[in-house]
């Protein structure tokens, strides 16, 4: 009951904090509701007692007409508010996706890479079930009213059909509650298979993945996967809805024996004059108005039960972890950073090995450092933690002597600007690919697209930087190389005026001719500002004030090129080694 008071309180503090018109224009709706079946109850049996007792033929009419408008106006004014409902749930429902969005877009990072939460938000991320929730409750009010009604019009009814609508009562709550539970149990099975689908789909229809599907002739693995899935989804169903067939037609049968009780007990009250015919036709026209409202009020509860189980994926949902609006009081000083390591250690969630283990390291102001090493050596996790994304298991990070956990999140991150290796493009104009959230400098950006050399690709486009990146949102979309795209990513992280600037493996995608150019133009890009860079390119480091080599989780070297070339089989220098004297050889067979 607690439980179900809580899903209660904060399903209307969520539906209040978003639009208030939404709740209030339902008050109307339950009245009118309630009152409605009244007028089919009383007004028919008027008009047969006047027949019954020939009474004067304007008495008749007047009783039609008024019937006639009291409809109308109560059909009238229930298609009004519920037009004007529908016209606010449009609303209700942008509201919701955009609050979910705010969300999703706060919560701890490390949290939008659990399965579970994906699944989570794949079942909440429709306002339907709320949309329900408040239908079922409203309804159940309306329903209770009108059921008091009903129950006074009754007084007079024989008992034996009292407890055969009190039975038939009871087992449509078992039953329907059995039907509603399963139907929420089936979504929640069901999300892990949507959400699976949704992805083999995406990767069938999408464009983007066009090359690799037809290079590597994916049709049959893909169509097989899906077909795999929807097999197994399929066969679920089946199951669920042989179950619902069963329910069903218990349901139907005892309405059915409801029925039968019901008018051999009214029509033998009526021959035995104990009730008159216009009470007869009233008490039916009342019975049936009691059965459709209880069976509703029972739908209604189990409705009402089973939408809350949603409800309160929404309350586990707004209750995950927010980091970047967590509020400090430490602020830092100053645009020169010491970040400093000290004894980090991290593991990712539900494992037991350390993708980082006792990193200490110390990243001077202004300073250029290369960080480099094998695949899974965790650079990405060290990037990640340095960048507050992810919280160290132990250990401490400190930025010019203040702990970062004790920082304001959003604010922190506002001192580092990052060109991811998975970085992304947004289907907006170039321009605002660049300078997404910062402040709009004409001089700087045109510097900046010189640097990176762009100008001459997007001087040739006939919208210039006003060019959209793909063709999502608008035709005139371009699609560029990787190259021009990873040029635009590297754009994008010098223009923002931060502290400290990060590249993943910023060549990766280059040209040998514009790889050169990028090498020797990176150094005036990021001018006196901290520069790290992620890479495999060695080239790179060559010109570094330090250099961080990583291996399972560790820093087992660190200091400049010709250091760490001093090292006797130092990891550093074997990897440099066999990356150069591959260029080497590759140079011998060409001039051979």
């Amino acid at each position: 009951m607690k439980k179900t008071w809580t899903s209660l309180c904060f399903m209307f503090r969520y539906a209040w904090s978003l639009d208030k018109l939404y709740l209030l224009l339902r008050i109307p709706i339950v009245i009118v509701s309630s009152l409605k079946p009244f007028i089919l109850i009383i007004y028919p049996a008027r008009i047969i007692d006047c027949i019954m007792n020939q009474a004067e033929p304007g008495a008749i009419n007047r009783y039609i007409v008024e019937m006639a408008l009291l409809q109308l106006l109560a059909g009238f004014l229930l298609h009004l508010f519920n037009k004007l409902l529908t016209n606010r749930y449009n609303s209700f429902e942008h509201k919701h996706a955009l609050a979910m969005g705010r969300k999703i877009m706060n919560v701890s990072y490390p949290i939008t890479e659990d399965a579970e939460t994906l699944n989570l938000v794949s079942r909440i991320e429709k306002i339907g079930y709320i949309e329900k929730s408040f239908e079922s409750m409203f309804s159940f009010v309306s329903c209770l009213i009108t059921i008091m009604g009903l129950v006074w019009v009754l007084a007079k009814v024989n008992l034996l059909i009292i407890i055969t609508i009190a039975v038939v009562l009871v087992i449509n709550i078992v039953l329907n509650r059995k039907l509603k539970m399963q139907n929420y149990q089936w979504q929640k099975d069901a999300a892990p298979y949507r959400r699976r689908n949704s992805y083999l789909l995406r990767l069938m229809y999408g464009f983007q993945y066009g090359k690799e599907v037809r290079v590597n002739e994916m049709e049959p693995y893909l169509t097989g996967k899906y077909q795999a899935f929807s097999d197994e989804y399929l066969a679920k169903m089946k199951k669920v809805g042989d179950k619902f067939f069963v329910i069903k037609n218990l349901t139907s049968l005892a309405g059915t024996i409801q029925l039968l009780v019901v008018y051999i007990s009214l029509a033998g009250s009526a021959l035995a004059q104990t009730i008159t015919i216009a009470e007869f036709t009233k008490f039916i026209s009342a019975i049936n108005s009691l059965s459709s409202s209880l069976i509703k009020l029972s739908n209604g509860f189990v409705d009402i039960r089973n939408n809350f189980n949603f409800v309160e994926d929404l309350m586990e949902f707004f209750s995950l972890e927010e980091d970047v609006l967590k509020s400090k009081k430490q602020e830092l000083s100053g645009k020169a950073l010491t970040i400093e390591f000290q004894n980090v250690s991290f593991k990712y969630p539900n494992t037991n090995h350390y993708a980082l283990e006792n990193i200490s390291v110390t990243i001077s102001p202004k300073s250029k450092v290369t960080i480099v090493g094998l695949n899974g050596s965790g650079k990405t996790t060290f990037i990640k933690l340095m960048l507050g994304l992810y919280k160290p298991t132990s250990g401490k990070i400190y930025v010019n002597g203040v702990d970062t956990s004790e920082l304001d999140s959003k604010e922190y991150l506002r001192h580092f600007s990052c060109a991811f290796q998975d970085f992304r493009m947004f289907s907006y104009p170039i321009r605002e690919n660049i300078i997404l959230m910062q402040e709009y400098d004409e001089k700087a950006l045109e510097k900046i697209i010189n640097q990176c050399e762009l100008k001459d690709v997007i001087e040739k486009l006939p919208l210039k930087l006003e060019t959209p990146i793909f063709k999502f949102l608008d035709d005139a979309g371009v699609e560029f190389s990787g190259g021009e795209t990873q040029k635009i990513a590297i754009a994008r992280a010098v223009y923002k005026k931060s502290s400290v600037v990060i590249l993943d493996e910023p060549l990766a995608s280059l040209d040998p001719v514009s790889e050169y150019n990028m090498y020797y133009g990176i150094d005036k890009m990021v001018n006196d500002r901290t520069c790290i860079f992620v890479s495999h390119r060695l080239s790179l480091a060559r010109s570094c004030d330090n250099i961080l080599v990583f291996d399972h989780g560790h820093v087992v070297e660190s200091g400049t090129h010709d250091e760490l070339m001093k090292i006797p089989g130092g990891k550093y220098a074997d990897m440099y080694e066999k990356q150069s004297s591959f260029y080497l050889n590759e140079e011998i067979k060409k001039n051979a």
